[in-house]
């Protein structure tokens, strides 16, 4: 484990309940032997830390102004970065997943985090993920809630209700799980601040761990309203 690896992990109460949320499923499905995994997307691929699967990373180039204010898309230098401060990081592709280049039936899982959204070509970008996969793989991903939050945001193509999002996963696995993930309350708001108030800043630690806390006791309900994202399992 290297030092960065081990200092993440020190303060992993803190980090966002959706990553952890994520680095508990691949702990699970990494429980009885190490896997390849692919992270497309995933530029510093937190939740990955501390797995003992072998990783690799995947995104396309940041080539645009809008993916350089929005820290999208990689560049040489974070490659290089992720590649010097983690023990289980592999490789490290510049790649698009709508017509990648990777060889088929080659992961044991793929994963993509606050990803899909970004997409245009999602049929594309979803079976190319199913072509990679062995028999038997795992597609674990994320995106914000259609269902409840709306599409402010001008580099998502789309917010995905779920009843969407089950159709184009089925239409390339058999089995599809898709829950609500995270509460959209006051402590999530202040746990990541996009102000440059000092105020926020000093509390938004203890409000994302307290915020952290009450996701993991279950306390916002299961249903649409008042999550702010969904969380996809398909095999």
């Amino acid at each position: 484990m290297t030092r960065f690896e081990f200092l993440y992990r020190a303060g992993s109460s803190l980090d966002h309940p959706l990553y952890r949320r994520v680095s508990r499923m691949l702990r699970e499905l990494e429980a009885s032997r190490p896997l390849r995994i692919l992270d497309v997307g995933g530029r510093r691929s937190h939740y990955t830390i501390g797995l003992r699967s072998h990783v690799t990373i995947t995104d396309v180039p940041r080539e645009t102004a809008a993916q350089q204010k929005l820290d999208l898309g990689v560049t040489r230098d974070l490659q290089m970065r992720v590649m010097s401060t983690r023990s289980n990081v592999y490789d490290y592709l510049v790649d698009d997943m709508t017509k990648t280049r990777l060889v088929p039936e080659s992961f044991d899982a793929v994963v993509a985090v606050e990803v899909l959204e970004h997409v245009e070509a999602d049929e594309a970008f979803v079976a190319n993920v199913a072509r990679v996969l062995k028999r038997g793989g795992a597609f674990l991903m994320t995106t914000p809630n259609g269902d409840f939050l709306p599409n402010p945001y001008e580099d998502h193509k789309r917010h995905y209700r779920t009843e969407h999002l089950r159709h184009l996963l089925r239409r390339h696995f058999r089995q599809v799980s898709i829950d609500y993930a995270v509460n959209h309350g006051v402590l999530m708001r202040w746990g990541v601040p996009c102000s440059r108030s000092r105020v926020r800043q000093l509390l938004g630690a203890p409000a994302l761990g307290l915020a952290t806390a009450l996701e993991n006791l279950g306390v916002g309900g299961r249903g649409p309203d008042g999550k702010r994202h969904l969380v996809a399992l398909a095999r």
